[in-house]
């Protein structure tokens, strides 16, 4: 297995840690970034060179396109880009200021813009890359108090399946990673908005309904065999190295993105405008996030990694 190079946003918590020391822990190297070196600054103590540490506020174009540059050129390369960054803000519609709408989008999304074009010239010089732009079962489908965040991943969700079919050709791969609700701390990142009494018993109906839901296990303990997790709803937690070594499984260079796990194209439902540049992937990470996204999306995207697909990953990495 050769050593990936990765370069990860929001490694401070949430997904972007937990793919940060599961790809570690596979041997590869990683640029693990947050807006305060101090939260990623530990991962050098346990493991060592193989990780390189840096601040990165996505929101300064500036300080994103010197901490990519240092980054490539640390380690010599990229092979793959986990555009993670984010945070969410709860909120109804009138309950927002222009200031915090502006500061949501400009993270969440001009965000995840600005690293990505830092890192496409290094991708498109290589001839090879894989993109990881981490959207969110609210990027498919949204629900009340919760509309700004989901008008953010509804923008990622649009400009990944643009970018897909602009850097196909380039031997650039596009997976658009699409949680549902895991028990991992991102939502101590949330921004909560002051609160208007007409929608007070709304917020309070929605947050019981929220904890209702259950979350679904971001590291697994009891694996099976293939390596996931079953609850009791027959849900599917992918492990992170599973998870891993599925993506890794469609990394070879080809001209359109494939699907796991046959390492093949999958052109039989492609009814995209351009044939020869297809879609991103998409890999829900929830059953109900994989429901959403067939009901949207199945009729012409054949590249959605199915629950047997998510299971079967004995065959990878």
């Amino acid at each position: 297995m050769n050593p990936k190079i990765w370069f990860i946003t929001g490694a401070l918590r949430g997904f972007g840690r937990i793919w940060t020391e599961a790809a570690l822990k596979r041997g590869d190297k990683v640029t693990a970034t947050a807006r305060r070196l101090a939260d990623v600054a530990g991962l050098r103590d346990i493991f060592g060179d193989a990780v390189l540490p840096l601040a990165l506020d996505v929101s300064r174009p500036e300080q994103v396109q010197q901490v990519m540059e240092q980054a490539y050129s640390h380690f010599g390369g990229l092979d793959v880009l986990v555009n993670n960054a984010g945070y969410s803000l709860m909120a109804a519609v009138e309950e927002v200021s222009d200031e915090q709408i502006r500061e949501l989008f400009d993270v969440n999304y001009l965000g995840m813009v600005r690293v990505l074009r830092a890192a496409l010239p290094h991708f498109r010089q290589q001839g090879n890359g894989h993109i990881l732009g981490v959207s969110s079962g609210l990027g498919i489908g949204t629900l009340p108090l919760i509309g700004y965040y989901s008008a953010t991943k509804w923008a990622v969700e649009a400009l990944h399946e643009s970018l897909a079919q602009e850097v196909g050709a380039f031997g650039i791969r596009v997976t658009l990673v699409e949680p549902g609700r895991y028990a991992t701390d991102f939502g101590k990142s949330a921004t909560i908005a002051d609160v208007l009494e007409p929608y007070a018993e709304l917020r309070t109906q929605f947050r019981a309904r929220v904890n209702s839901i259950e979350a679904g296990d971001p590291v697994p303990i009891h694996y099976q065999r293939s390596g996931f997790h079953r609850d009791s709803r027959s849900d599917i937690s992918v492990s992170p190295e599973r998870f891993l070594a599925r993506l890794f499984g469609i990394s070879a260079p080809a001209p359109t993105p494939c699907r796991a796990p046959a390492n093949r194209c999958d052109f039989a439902h492609n009814t995209v405008a351009f044939p020869n540049h297809l879609g991103p992937s998409r890999f829900p990470l929830k059953h109900d996030s994989y429901r959403d996204i067939r009901r949207r999306w199945g009729h012409r995207d054949s590249r959605i990694y199915t629950k047997r697909q998510r299971r079967n990953a004995e065959d990878v990495g």
